[in-house]
């Protein structure tokens, strides 16, 4: 008799420790950080009439938790670098002028701009279907994406905010107990769009710049105006019960028309360190 009860008091705890080991794989949550290399290239007729082209380093943080049937996640970017017209590269100006004595002075200016590009994302995603080691999700993402820099063309300010309401898909499959491969896509439903005004100056002495720029240079916008896609492809694998690391590639392209046209598209690796609890 008392064997019995040991017997099912060991098979009380396995089965305590398989349903809790189930329900940490169901419900999982996850720490992101990542470094970023990207290529971004850009026409932006507004600025300029040269494509340029800028090789960005930069920094993701994420957060995700997966539940049983969905997917919620929140992630910011940053990434800065120098851009460059294609087929000019960084080009150099001089400044020659003669004061009353007839002295004649130089300086050069080497027109190499810094860009800034940033962009927050949040989403909920609901399971379509499951089969085996193959899960499917759609949902929808906000995304706001913003670039920056103050000498794009001749020493005039580049700004632009994308702020979108996302339909998006997600495929995940479980290679292994370790590996895991995922396939993601988005486009935008409807968009606010914040651009310099045709003049690329800002005017209103009541306001900040910044406020100024969103409060005169943002339109809604849909699909017929502004276009974006988002794609994205990652490899997971698992180190330990609370550490993963991975690599991540992402591709987007946007276009948008108004007040002149701008095209852009980008290409990044991400080598990532998970923390999952």
């Amino acid at each position: 008799m008392k064997q019995i009860y040991i017997t099912a008091f060991a098979a009380l705890v396995w089965l305590c420790c398989s349903v809790k080991t189930q329900a940490q794989d169901l419900k999982l949550s996850k720490l992101t950080l990542a470094y970023k290399r990207s290529s971004f290239h850009f026409l932006d007729k507004q600025a300029s009439p040269n494509i340029y082209q800028a090789n960005l380093n930069g920094v993701s943080i994420g957060y995700e938790h997966a539940g049983i049937k969905s997917r919620s996640f929140v992630n910011v970017q940053a990434q800065t670098g120098t851009a460059l017209p294609k087929g000019l590269g960084a080009r150099t100006y001089t400044f020659t002028s003669t004061n009353f004595s007839g002295e004649t002075t130089s300086s050069q200016f080497v027109h190499a701009p810094t860009l800034y590009l940033g962009q927050l994302e949040a989403g909920y995603l609901r399971k379509l279907r499951t089969g085996g080691t193959k899960e499917m999700f759609a949902g929808i993402v906000l995304q706001e994406w913003l670039g920056y820099s103050d000498n794009i063309g001749m020493w005039s300010t580049w700004a632009n905010s994308f702020a979108t309401l996302n339909a998006a898909v997600q495929y995940e499959k479980k290679l292994n107990a370790k590996q895991q491969i995922q396939f993601k896509g988005a486009m935008p439903v409807v968009a606010l769009v914040s651009r310099l005004p045709y003049s690329n100056v800002i005017s209103d002495p009541e306001h900040s710049n910044f406020r100024a720029f969103f409060k005169e240079g943002t339109n809604l916008a849909f699909i017929h105006e502004f276009q974006k896609i988002s794609l994205g492809a990652a490899y997971q694998y698992r180190l330990g019960r609370h550490w993963q690391t991975g690599v991540a590639y992402d591709f987007q392209w946007l276009h948008a028309q108004n007040p002149q046209a701008i095209t852009a598209y980008s290409h990044a690796a991400h080598l990532q360190c998970n923390y999952l609890f």
